[in-house]
């Protein structure tokens, strides 16, 4: 006959996050199949209400009548407990135990008790259907325990049963639910704690009595607190140690821990300081196969907990804590840079690899450069943002992409600390990108200032094919004027905006000239201020919108002579202008007009109203020495295919 525990034993729940609710399937295991029915046992156990007074031996009857097994008869009375007996959090605070409140009788009425009032009324119920039982007291890593710390006297109870001459763990208390930060009774049921398996609850629960171990190499008390911080959730999803597991490490380098686990599933990682801060950038997860590698990489040292999470199976996107291990990173150890941070959801799934593990910090100098391994068909964008001022940095990173091979080059233009962000979508047709890494990045007061990188919008470099002989810098000072070359493969039209910080346009201070591999980018300076230049470009046979392909920030020095005013025609017809190349022309004086230009049978300029023809020499259309008047003066151009004449050009005569 089983015996009752009138010890009382202080519970404190381990707080796992858990799927709740009544409707969450059984976990079964392959390996630890049971002859119960479970859908129907559980079904007919949440269904039972007691009646006032009623006896445990009556209440059992109920619950059991119509089982088949003593598994059944187990599995119903579990059920019934974890859903309708509470955690006395109030007792277990006030240290105020009654031990006649865990009698099973008192459990029963109360509804409220601690672990070993659930051991106790368990006990009792299968004992009253024949199943042996014992109460096992012992210690357990419950609520509040955290690596490293050390195991003590008992603190917990849970069951032994007997069931066909093999013996069974039981923990009624753990199955029921939690305690909260806020020091509340969270009932959240757990199927693990149903006839665990001994070889994994020995993880958790170590009894006073080695019998109640259940397992072949039985431990002592030293090998079960030297075992990491094992929840539930590793043993669901069928996780395993490579090696022999080990609760601290210490370490004075990169430390490396590794698991067994099924590729299918999504992991992340965490290091916490003992503050219960997260260190950013301090893990980094490599996967081959099954076989996974936690680096590890504190930012100094101290004693920090390494977390493993996995992603719920119902649940998608809900991470529960798996194992955890501590991190004594000793005086000696050196290696703050950590591990680049990474959302693995989405580096998974846009196909992003790393040759190597990237550091989270960088200390730069120079121009830093970080290589990935990209599917081609993931689109990818790193912005660069100042840490103190939270305001975007352009003009400091530049990206180059071959097939898988993605190259960024980094080029900061001052000093200070910046967040460097990469994000990724997987098609043109998704609206936002994820965020997929973040780096921070580390410039001294002594950097040497830079004209970094111009920034480009890399989707529609790579829709146009737009390639450049040396990379373009950001920050352009402009004496006289500058050039800027685009090379493609394609027949691409251009424009540009250049604009003060007021907004005031001088589209006069740009002009495109087709060549033969691209086109080239003329500028002029307006005047001494700053001006952004922001490149548009698309392709000729489509009627669509210009799209923006590069950013620039122009320092002009001085007011220098502005270029003819262009219209959209003329990279249309892919003209080139040989001279006059400057926009303002003067009164009475004699110029000669020269220009290329393709598919059109007639050119002419108009001043005043009168119309003066170019002459044709094969594509070169010319007037020589025409004197002029004040004002304006267009060059239109008549397609072949119609009498309609389009303007091309403008210039001012002043």
């Amino acid at each position: 006959m089983a015996y009752l525990i009138n010890i009382i034993f202080i519970i404190k729940i381990l707080a796992l996050s858990v799927a709740s609710g009544n409707e969450n399937p059984s976990i079964i295991y392959e390996e630890y199949q049971h002859p119960i029915r479970y859908t129907k046992i559980d079904k007919h156990a949440l269904s039972i209400k007691d009646y006032k007074n009623e006896s445990i031996k009556n209440l059992t009857k109920r619950l059991t009548q119509n089982t088949k097994n003593d598994f059944e008869k187990a599995r119903s009375i579990y059920r019934w407990i974890t859903k309708n007996i509470s955690y006395d959090v109030d007792s277990y605070f006030n240290d105020s135990i009654d031990p006649e409140r865990v009698q099973p009788r008192n459990v029963l009425r109360s509804k409220l008790s601690v672990c070993s009032g659930y051991a106790n009324l368990f006990n009792e119920m299968v004992s009253s259907v024949g199943i042996k039982s014992e109460v096992v007291s012992g210690f357990a890593k419950g609520y509040g325990f955290e690596p490293g710390d050390k195991i003590g006297e008992s603190n917990h109870a849970w069951n032994a049963i007997e069931i066909d001459k093999n013996w069974y763990l039981v923990d009624c208390t753990w199955g029921s639910g939690n305690i909260g930060l806020d020091k509340k009774f969270n009932r959240k049921y757990v199927d693990f704690y149903f006839l665990t398996p001994p070889e994994h609850l020995i993880y958790s629960h170590f009894p006073d009595n080695s019998r109640w171990q259940l397992i072949k190499n039985q431990m002592s008390k030293i090998d079960f607190s030297n075992l990491p911080y094992v929840k539930p959730r590793f043993f669901i999803s069928r996780f395993d140690f490579i090696g022999a597991p080990m609760m601290e490490y210490e370490i004075e380098n990169d430390f490396k821990i590794e698991y067994r686990i099924d590729p299918k599933i999504k992991i992340m990682s965490q290091l916490i300081n003992k503050n219960g801060i997260e260190q950013e950038g301090c893990t980094y997860i490599k996967r081959k196969d099954s076989k996974v590698s936690i680096l590890v990489r504190p930012p100094s040292s101290g004693d920090y907990t390494l977390n493993l999470f996995s992603e719920d199976n119902i649940k998608k996107g809900k991470y529960s804590s798996c194992v955890q291990h501590l991190i004594k990173a000793n005086e000696n150890y050196s290696n703050g840079d950590g591990f680049v941070k990474l959302w693995h959801n989405y580096i998974d799934s846009y196909g992003i690899n790393f040759e190597s593990p990237h550091n989270f910090k960088y200390t730069v100098n120079k121009d830093l450069i970080l290589d990935y391994d990209i599917n081609p068909n993931t689109q990818v964008l790193f912005t660069l943002k100042n840490k103190n001022s939270g305001e975007n940095v352009n003009g400091s990173l530049f990206v180059k992409r071959k097939g898988r091979s993605t190259q960024l080059n980094l080029r900061p233009q001052g000093s200070g600390i910046y967040s460097l962000n990469m994000f990724a979508k997987g098609s043109s047709k998704q609206e936002k990108y994820d965020g997929c890494a973040e780096y921070i990045i580390v410039v001294p007061d002594n950097y040497e200032r830079t004209n970094g990188f111009v920034k480009l919008w890399g989707e529609n470099i790579k829709k146009y094919k737009i390639s450049f002989k040396d990379v373009h810098d950001y920050n352009y000072t402009v004496n006289e004027n500058i050039m800027l070359e685009y090379f493609y493969p394609g027949d691409l039209v251009f424009t540009a905006n250049l604009s003060d910080s007021r907004g005031r346009k001088y589209p006069g201070n740009v002009f495109f000239q087709k060549s033969n591999s691209g086109t080239s980018l003329y500028i002029s300076s307006p005047n001494n201020n700053e001006f952004d230049l922001i490149v548009f470009a698309k392709e000729k046979a489509q009627k669509t919108k210009y799209k923006s392909i590069a950013e620039y920030k122009i320092s002009g020095s001085n007011t220098s002579d502005p270029f003819p005013l262009q219209f959209s025609a003329y990279g249309e017809l892919s003209a080139h202008l040989f001279s006059p190349m400057e926009g303002n022309l003067l009164r009475d004086n004699v110029y000669n007009f020269s220009l290329e230009i393709q598919g059109i049978s007639k050119l002419s300029l108009i001043q005043n109203g009168k119309w003066t023809d170019f002459m044709k020499n094969g594509d070169r259309f010319i007037i020589n020495n025409l004197k002029l008047d004040s004002g304006a003066v267009q060059i239109a151009a008549k397609n072949k295919k119609s009498n309609k004449y389009t303007t091309i050009l403008e210039y001012t005569v002043l």
